[in-house]
Parts: structure tokens; C-alpha cells; sequence
């Protein structure tokens, strides 16, 4: 079946859509969304109104390949996240429940010349400027062997791309710009100027019967060095589904090394610098120390943005998460006063406009520290979760919450996630403390004290003892119990994340495991359940 093909741009509200160029505009700019979105809104608008059933975008969009309806919804939400449209209450995409959707908002035809103000051009030859948040480009992967065509890894080059968008922190070019780069040896700098990023990805895809694997490079174009690079193997059972696996994967592993780049990057730079990104990256650099000096920077750091830009709901987050975990992890001279500006934090962050999973997370986190409402806590990391699924960071402050909240089958489960996400982390040893309680939690005492010492051998004053001297004492190993027992009596006994545990039976089993490492210690004093 035929599409309905747009011949002219045709503006709608605040954006402008271009069949010439295949692109969404906004005054400001761009709107990045991937090649089946855009195919998708197309669609909808050259419809004028009428009800496009969910069968007729399958086969106009997806050219009658057999895909899970999860793949159209999919990119409805990626459109309604890109046009800031709500599903309970639309201005451009409203839905017919089990049948489809159609476009609701007045269109007209547009005779001015597109122009895309908000991406300065320099002179051709110079390349474009680069963006002011750390940007990327994902460019042709070659196909590998004879049982694959260039159109299969260009659909994982496309999904990747439209992965790379949610991640707020980066400016992604679409995949019909990156997929214009098809020779095989490239000059990575080059691109890099003619894009106007600053990070490429390139890879390879080989096919063999029923297995697929594809291998990724991240590349810093303009230092012409390679930051990062991993395989990435999986079945070809349904393609669509295979194409998100992947793509998730990869984006999620991509934001971290790009944030990891940037910061070393940014952080090189003089210390009297006020630039918002410079300060920024200095504050990620300490908060992602954890100890109780870098926490306080962390918290000087974030007021000085917020006197540059009083509208950083990420520098207001962070200012509630780092006092309420100092709080909580008894290293406050003052923890109520903590608790105070933790919760104040909080709601400045909340006042603000936008939607960003950090914030969401770091608030979440900031709530459950420091006493605040834990179902408000919960709903902002689910939130999360759902406008990046790919987010390493997030998945591990909703996991976190998931222990607190004693759900530790679902935070087991996002934790795991975040960690394949990030396995090369620099706070691994934190990642690991609420792993280990979730499999703590479950009765899997064996496993739980393993990954509780990895963490405790890289922090030994850090808030693993407590969970990994209960562990221990479950596991019958008492002898290494009471040693973990007396290590943490000496560290200062805060119970950490074990302080905030929510459900009574799981309070009441890291009780009767606290009790028996301390009989194995022989004499030392008895911990009480601190909240802080």
C-alpha cells in the first residue's frame, strides 16, 4: 500500500515539518526523531484528520513487515516526547483505543524557505559549530559477510540513533543526516566537522544463520581518538525486537562513556572557570567520588550554578541528593539540617519546567534519604524509567528505591540492567551495595555476600558493611561476620540504605542478622537501627 507522500512543508502549532529535507523543525532548532517516526507523522498528517488504523501504519511505515505492536507504540511516544504532547489530553496525536490514531491539530502548508536557526553554520569548509551539550552521531556500520544487506545494519544504526535521543544530555543528529557517510575508510575528524559533533559511533554488523553481532567503536572526532568499544552478540529471532535490544545496549553503555569523556574533558580546564558546563562536569566528577569531602564540594558546586542559572533543576537535584545522602550515611554534623535542605532542594528542582530523568532520579534518591515521602519518591524514578529506559543512572535509583520500598525482585531486575549498562563505572562499589541487598532480600545469602565484599574491598568504610555482615551471618559464615561487624562498630555503625527498609519482615530479618554477627564479634557493642 502507498503512503500518503507530503509535497510541501507543512507547519503545524510551533513546528514545521519538511518532506524535502525529511526533517521536524522547531523555532529553535531541529527536533530530532528517528526515520520511523518522522514515516509515522507523515502519515498521520497527510491524512488530514482521518483515523489511520494501527494495520495501515504498519504497512505504509513498516512496508508490511510482520512487527510487534509495541514497535508503533514506541514511536508514538518518541513523537509525543519530541511535539510535548500528552496521551490524556493531546494537541497533536490523539488515540483511538485498539484501532490507531489520527492528527488533530490545524495544519497549513508552508511557502516560506525552511531555515533552521538554532544550528550556527560557519563556512562549509569549517563544519558547524559544535552544540553546547555533548553531541554524537551515529554513521554508516558495515555490513559484514554474505548473508547480510546494507539495510539491516542501517535499521540498527537508525534504532541506535533514536535510543541516543532520549538521553537528554546529548544532541543526536539523525540517522538520515549520519547515514550519508557510506565509505568504508573515513576520516572521522572530517565528519565530525561537517556534522558539527563531537562523538561518532561506527561499527560492524555480521550475519550468520541465526545470530548477529555487532561491533561498535565510540570515536572522539576532534582529539581523533577512540573512546570506547564493545561486541555486542544476539539472535535474529524478530528483527524489531533485535534492533531494540541492541540499540539499548549500545545507547546506554554511549552515555555513560560520553559523560565519562566530557568530564575528564571539561574538568581539565582552569579552576576559576564559571562555565555552566565546566561547573557541571566538576560537580558530576564529585558527586560520583561518594565520600563525604566531594559530597560538600559537590553541594558548593551545584549552589554556583544555580547562581549562574536559576533555572538548573539538575544542579538543584543534585544539591538534594548529595545533602540527604550525607545525611543518611552519617557523615552530617548536622543531619536534620540536611534533611531540611535536602527536602528543600526537592521542591525547587520540582518547580522547574522539563522532564529529565537525572533530576528525577537524584530527587527520588534525595527523598528516600532523607525521610521524604516515598511514594512521591517511587513515582519520580518510575517516571524516569519511562522517558529513558536506556539510563544507567536512573534504572539504579529506581532499583535502589525498588529495596527501600520492598519490591526486591523488580529492583534486582533494574539494577542488574543499570550495571550491564555501566559495567565500568567509577562508583561500581555503591552500584553494588543495593545488588547485594536486593539478593540479601531474596535469601540468597551466598551470592549477596560476594557481591557485598566486592564492594566493601573497593570502600571499606562505604555503607556495604552492615548489609554484608547480615549476609554473612545467614550464610553461616560467622567467623567472617563478626569481622564485617567489627569494621563497620569502628566505621561509626549507620545501618546506611539498611536504615530506610520499609517492609517489616525485612526489617526484622537485617535485625536478627545484625544480632547474630554481633554474638560472633564476641563483646561488641550492640548497633542500633539508625535512620541516619
Amino acid at each position: 500500500m502507498a503512503g500518503l507522500a507530503l509535497q510541501k512543508p507543512i507547519r503545524f502549532g510551533r513546528f514545521l515539518l519538511d518532506p524535502a529535507d525529511e526533517r521536524l523543525v522547531a523555532p529553535e532548532g531541529p527536533v530530532h526523531i528517528g526515520n520511523k517516526a518522522y514515516r509515522v507523522l507523515s502519515e498521520l498528517i497527510a491524512a488530514r484528520g482521518q483515523l489511520l488504523t494501527k494495520d495501515t501504519l504498519f504497512e505504509t511505515v513498516w512496508d508490511g513487515t510482520i512487527v510487534s505492536e509495541s514497535a508503533l507504540t514506541s514511536v508514538i511516544k518518541e513523537l509525543r516526547r519530541a511535539l510535548g504532547d500528552e496521551s490524556k489530553a493531546p494537541r497533536f496525536i490523539a488515540s483511538a483505543y485498539g484501532r490507531g490514531y489520527r492528527f488533530i491539530a490545524e495544519v497549513s502548508e508552508d511557502i516560506e524557505p525552511v531555515s533552521a536557526p538554532a544550528v550556527p553554520v560557519r563556512d562549509v569548509a569549517e563544519g558547524l559549530k559544535l552544540p553546547s551539550k555533548p553531541s554524537i552521531a551515529v554513521v554508516r556500520f558495515t555490513a559484514l559477510g554474505d548473508d547480510i544487506e546494507d539495510w539491516f545494519a542501517d535499521g540498527i544504526v537508525e534504532e541506535i540513533a533514536v535510543a541516543l535521543t532520549r538521553f537528554n544530555t546529548l544532541f543526536v543528529i539523525a540517522a538520515s543526516s549520519s547515514l550519508t557517510f557510506r565509505t568504508p575508510e573515513r576520516d572521522h575528524t572530517a565528519i565530525s566537522r561537517q556534522l558539527g559533533v563531537r562523538y561518532l559511533l561506527d561499527g560492524s554488523v555480521r550475519r550468520s544463520g541465526g545470530r548477529v553481532r555487532v561491533t561498535v567503536r565510540l570515536i572522539d572526532g576532534i582529539a581523533e581518538q577512540q573512546i570506547w568499544a564493545d561486541k555486542f552478540d544476539d539472535t535474529v529471532d524478530d528483527l524489531f525486537a533485535l534492533h531494540d535490544r541492541i540499540a539499548l545496549a549500545v545507547a546506554g553503555r554511549i552515555g555513560s562513556s560520553i559523560d565519562d569523556a566530557e568530564t575528564r574533558r571539561l574538568t581539565a580546564r582552569p579552576a576559576q572557570s564559571r562555565d555552566v558546563a565546566v561547573l557541571y562536569a566538576r560537580a558530576n566528577a564529585k558527586l560520583r567520588a561518594m565520600r563525604p569531602d566531594t559530597l560538600g564540594e559537590a553541594i558548593l558546586l551545584a549552589e554556583e550554578i544555580l547562581s549562574i542559572d536559576a533555572a538548573s533543576a539538575w544542579a538543584a537535584s543534585v544539591g538534594a541528593f548529595c545533602h540527604g545522602l550525607r545525611a543518611n550515611m552519617g557523615w552530617s554534623a548536622n543531619p536534620e539540617a540536611d534533611r531540611a535542605q535536602a527536602i528543600a532542594y526537592v521542591e525547587r528542582a520540582m518547580q522547574m519546567p522539563g522532564d529529565d530523568e537525572r533530576v528525577l532520579g537524584f530527587c527520588g534518591a534525595a527523598l528516600a534519604c532523607s525521610g521524604g515521602d516515598l511514594g512521591l519518591a517511587a513515582r519520580l524514578t518510575d517516571r524516569g524509567i519511562e522517558i529513558n529506559p536506556g539510563s544507567a543512572t536512573i534504572l539504579f535509583w529506581g532499583g535502589w528505591l525498588d529495596v527501600v520500598c520492598g519490591r526486591p525482585e523488580r529492583g534486582l531486575e533494574r539494577l542488574e540492567t543499570s550495571i550491564r549498562l555501566n559495567p565500568l563505572s567509577e562508583i561500581r562499589p555503591l552500584l553494588l551495595i543495593p545488588l547485594g541487598t536486593c539478593l540479601l532480600l531474596l535469601g540468597r545469602f551466598d551470592e549477596a555476600a560476594v557481591i557485598l565484599r566486592e564492594s566493601v574491598q573497593a570502600a571499606p568504610q562505604g555503607g556495604g558493611l552492615a548489609p554484608l555482615a547480615v549476609a554473612l551471618a545467614y550464610a553461616g559464615k560467622l567467623d567472617q561476620a563478626a569481622d564485617a561487624y567489627r569494621r563497620l562498630v569502628e566505621s561509626g555503625g549507620s545501618w546506611a540504605g539498611l536504615g530506610l527498609l520499609q517492609d517489616p519482615a525485612h526489617v526484622a530479618l537485617v535485625r536478627e542478622g545484625i544480632k547474630t554477627a554481633e554474638a560472633a564479634a564476641s563483646g561488641s557493642r550492640t548497633l542500633r537501627l539508625a535512620k541516619g
